[in-house]
């Protein structure tokens, strides 16, 4: 997420709210519509980019197994 030319890492809940770091509100069952919007946005967001990982460590696993390999064996 940017805006204005300042870039921000996405955390779960686990991490403590900083300036470079955005996190969902906790939930305490007295979030606003608003901040509930937030989460939804941050979780979606979250979940593409874990899956982007996932994506690439499986796509390059078999090229980094192959390049370990010693010659020979």
């Amino acid at each position: 997420i940017s805006g204005y030319g300042r870039f921000h890492l996405i955390g779960d809940g686990a991490y403590p709210l900083k300036r470079w770091l955005l996190t969902p509100f906790r939930d305490n069952g007295r979030l606003t519509a608003e901040q509930k919007k937030i989460n939804k946005s941050l979780s979606s967001k979250r979940q593409v980019i874990e899956r982007s990982f996932d994506f690439l460590w499986y796509a390059c696993t078999p090229v980094l197994r192959k390049e370990l390999r010693w010659p020979g064996l």
